[in-house]
This record gives C-alpha cells, structure tokens and sequence, in this order.
C-alpha cells in the first residue's frame, strides 16, 4: 500500500494519473478539514476561515483536492512549531484575459475558484520555494518527509486545468494560491442509467479473473474465494479469449488493464461484452500509461486501483449492470 501511495503521488506529479472530476462545494469541503484538524493541530495553532458562504464549485476530483489541501495544512503544521495561524480562504475570480501571474503556468481566459492556504510561520528561503514542487525534495529529512507531498499537489491542479503558487520568505510565512476552473452546482459526470443492477449470491457465478502477475493473481484469487465466487484464471488477453470462446458459464470478468501484448484488459473487456452481453466486467490497475491512461477517461467498465480491499471487490462486482 505505501508502495502504490507513492506510485501515485509520482503520477500525480506528472500528470498521467486518472482523474474523476465533478462539481465541489469547496466551502463544505474546507469546513470539513477545518474539523478534522480542530481535534487533532496542536492547541496553539488557530485555524481560521474566510469565506463569503457561497457554495463555490470546482470542477476537480474530490479525493485528490482533499489529498492536497491535508498535505498543505500539514506543512503548514510543520512551518509552526511555536504555534501560530492556518488560514485558509476561498474567493472566485473572473479572469476575461487569464490569471496571468497570480498562479505559475499560463491558464485560458474563464471563472475560477481561488482557494488559499496561509500561515505566519518559519516560511521559506528563496532557493527552498524554486524546489518545493520537485519530486522527492524535502527540507525534513529527519522526520521521515518523502519530498513527495507538494509535488502531488503540483501535478494534480496542473492536470485539473488550473494552476498554483507559493509565496514565502523567512520569518513571513507561507501562502498557496490554487486556482481551479468553475463549475456550476450539481455538475457531474452522467449516472449510469437505471442504476446497479441486482447480483444474484457468488455461488451462481463463475469468475474469468485475467492478471498477469502471479502474486496479484494470488492476491486476487484469495478474495474472490472468500466471497464465495468460482473461478478459472488467465494470465493473458489472448489465454481469456479462448477461454471465453469455450466456457459458456463465464458471468463475470476481472481483469488487468496493463498485460503483455497489444491487448489491454479494456479492449479485452470490449471483446467480451461483443461475444457476451451480459457478462459482467471489472477491471484493476495499479498505473497506466500512454494511450491507456487516455482510454480509461473513457472507459465503460468500474476500474479498481490497486490495491484494493476484498469489500471494493464485491461492491465493484455488485455495481456492474448486466447486458
């Protein structure tokens, strides 16, 4: 798990990680940190918010903005030994020709969501700012810093289509300013239509689970068991082809996405679906690249990071239509 943690931290950073953006309450999602840290920053950090009460959304994935702006409260944590303020703001801007330099990167014309994030501690030098979003830089060595927390929030709001900026000196604290592209309330991507529909119990389904790792097929195979389901392995697309072709009693498919061979298990599950229609697909990744990455922006099928749990697996199962 801290092996895929950071395997997605360096995706993160460089952009080629999946993304599942929607429409978010960045106040309601503020208010939340704002109370998880109340109980846990020490007693003299003072947290404070300024915001209008407006339910301004961006259009990001919400997981990956929470991820952020917890990495930036807890370097400001860091940078507040003595105590001290974490504030953090939130205002939208119309920018009709651009932020220009309020954020790092060039950025289209159009409406944003600026969230800041400040505090009044130690800040930073001039050559520790020109560094912070580089993989792996760290300034806490001695307490274990993977130099890869900054660089996560980098990658993620360049690849949101937004951009970002840290203002600091010694002894003047820190401010980030984050600006994510708008969106309207309720902006999502579509629901499938008529919702999950009903599985009947493991015991009436028999599982081609496709990995070619054989440790993860493992993995995989135990979870599947203790669910109750039967199942026949592959480690390839085309050793599951052939077996498609063969064994009617296939009702769901669990497969790779990256596997040797020009076959990925989304063109494996598209082939399925043509010869079953109601075979039911999952798919997993740990990571994907190229024109893979591209693809699973637009695939039909729930994908699983790895690693996953043995519940995520029967939900992801649970969650698929038939036909």
């Amino acid at each position: 798990k801290k092996g895929a943690k950071s395997t997605q931290r360096l995706l993160s950073f460089s952009r080629r990680q999946a993304l599942e953006p929607r429409a978010i309450d960045v106040e309601d999602l503020i208010a939340s940190i704002v109370r998880l840290f109340r109980g846990s920053l020490p007693s003299n950090i003072e947290i404070v918010t300024a915001t209008s009460g407006k339910p301004y959304c961006a259009l990001a994935d919400l997981h990956q903005l929470e991820n952020a702006l917890v990495n930036l409260a807890l370097n400001a944590r860091d940078a507040l030994p003595k105590g001290g303020q974490l504030r953090f703001e939130t205002s939208y801007v119309s920018c009709p020709e651009g932020p220009g330099a309020e954020v790092e990167g060039d950025l289209p014309p159009g409406d944003y969501v600026r969230i800041c994030v400040i505090d009044n501690g130690i800040g930073m030098s001039a050559e520790t700012r020109t560094r912070v979003f580089e993989p792996f830089f760290t300034t806490k060595q001695a307490r274990g810093g993977s130099g890869l927390g900054l660089s996560m929030v980098y990658g993620f709001v360049r690849q949101s289509h937004g951009g970002i900026r840290i203002d600091s000196a010694p002894g003047r604290g820190t401010r980030v300013t984050i600006l994510l592209p708008r969106a309207d309330p309720g902006e999502a991507w579509p629901a499938a239509a008529g919702g999950p529909a009903q599985v009947p119990a493991a015991d009436n389904h028999l599982v081609l689970l496709v990995e070619d790792d054989e440790q993860v097929r493992a993995v995989v195979r135990r979870q599947l068991v203790d669910l109750g389901f039967r199942l026949v392995e592959a480690a390839n697309a085309k050793e599951a082809l052939e077996l498609l072709e063969n064994v009617p009693d296939f009702t769901v498919l669990v497969s790779d996405v990256v596997m040797p061979g020009k076959m990925t298990g989304i063109d494996l599950g598209r082939r399925a679906k043509e010869k079953r229609e109601t075979l039911r697909v999952v798919l997993m990744t740990a990571h994907a690249g190229g024109r893979t990455i591209e693809d699973l922006d637009r695939c039909p099928f729930p994908v699983l990071r790895k690693p996953f749990e043995e519940r995520q697996l029967a939900a992801a199962i649970a969650g698929v239509p038939a036909g």
